[in-house]
C-alpha cells in the first residue's frame, strides 16, 4: 500500500474540518428555511477557507508545503464542500 503524500493527507484533514464546521453551521443556521439560508452557509465556507489557509500557511515550512500547495489544498476543498452543500 502506497503512502499518501503530505498534500493528500492535508486535503483529507482540511476536508474533515470543513465538514465539521459546515454541519455545525447547518444545525445552528439562523437563516434556516429562508431564502438566505445558502448565503449563510457560503459565508461559513468562505470563513473556514480563510482560517484554514492562514493556519496552513503558518505551518507550511514544517509540513514542507509551498504557498501554492496550500492555496490548492484549500481552494479545491472549498469548491468540493461548496458543491456538496450548495449544489452549485
Amino acid at each position: 500500500m502506497a503512502m499518501k503524500s503530505i498534500e493528500e493527507l492535508m486535503k483529507e484533514t482540511v476536508e474533515q474540518a470543513f465538514e465539521i464546521i459546515v454541519n455545525k453551521a447547518l444545525d445552528e443556521n439562523p437563516m434556516k428555511d429562508t431564502p438566505l439560508e445558502g448565503v449563510y452557509i457560503l459565508e461559513v465556507i468562505n470563513n473556514a477557507a480563510e482560517n484554514n489557509k492562514r493556519v496552513l500557511l503558518q505551518k507550511a515550512p514544517i509540513l514542507e508545503l509551498t504557498e501554492a500547495q496550500v492555496n490548492t489544498i484549500v481552494d479545491e476543498t472549498k469548491m468540493k464542500i461548496s458543491q456538496k452543500y450548495l449544489r452549485m
